[in-house]
C-alpha cells in the first residue's frame, strides 16, 4: 500500500481518518505490513502483503472471536451482537383463499 493512500482511506463504520502504524516497508517505502487504526471505534484494520483490509469489524472473524474468548465485546456500532431474530408470525388466510376454501 502506498503511504499517500492513507490520506484518502477512512474507517468504513465512522468515516473518520485512520492512523497508520507500518511495521514492514519495501524498498520504495510502500507499506507491506501494519495496521490502520480508527480512533473512534479503536479497531485496527490490518495491512497484509501490502493490502489493507477495510472490511467492517463484524467481518473480521478472527478479531471478533478472539475478543469473545477473552470476555471482551467488540468495539464499534456494527460489531455489536445482533439480537435474536423475532419468530415469524403465522400469516392470515387471504380473502381469495377463504373464498376458494368455501367454494369446495
Amino acid at each position: 500500500m502506498r503511504k499517500d493512500l492513507v490520506q484518502i482511506v477512512c474507517c468504513p463504520v465512522h468515516k473518520t481518518a485512520l492512523k497508520l502504524d507500518a511495521t514492514k516497508l519495501d524498498d520504495h517505502g510502500d507499506i507491506l505490513e501494519g495496521t490502520l487504526r480508527c480512533a473512534t471505534c479503536r479497531f485496527d484494520y490490518p495491512i497484509e502483503g501490502g493490502i489493507p483490509n477495510l472490511l467492517p469489524p463484524e467481518y473480521h472473524v478472527d478479531e471478533v472471536k478472539a475478543k469473545k474468548v477473552a470476555g471482551e465485546k467488540p468495539k464499534g456500532k456494527v460489531a455489536k451482537e445482533d439480537p435474536a431474530p423475532k419468530p415469524a408470525k403465522p400469516s392470515k388466510p387471504t380473502k381469495a383463499a377463504k373464498a376458494a376454501k368455501g367454494a369446495k
